[in-house]
């Protein structure tokens, strides 16, 4: 094989490689921000111990472990945002109560 052939072959093969690793990155980028969601709802239950919040709508919010969960209480408005695990928990990325 002639050597501008082969370099062809090597240059065609590099952007290939470059061009998948790319859609690859943006592709699971993408995926990781399609996920975030929020919710808004009323405090039913708080389980201090296990760091679970329950809404009125009967969502269960499980909490960071180092979330002081003592700020939470029945019958406060609160605003999560989320990420829901492979079993469909809702994990809780950041927790504020709404106004």
């Amino acid at each position: 094989m002639p050597l501008a052939s082969l370099h062809k072959s090597a240059f065609a093969l590099k952007s290939l490689i470059t061009s998948t690793a790319l859609a690859l990155v943006l592709a699971v980028s993408a995926t990781s921000v399609a996920q975030a969601e929020e919710i808004t709802g009323i405090v039913a239950s708080v389980d201090y111990e296990d760091a679970i919040i329950v809404l009125e709508d009967g969502s269960t919010l499980i909490l960071p472990e180092d979330t002081d969960t003592e700020a939470y209480e029945p019958g406060q408005m609160i605003q999560a945002t989320y990420e829901m695990d492979s079993d469909g928990n809702l994990i809780v990325l950041e927790l504020a109560i709404a106004e």
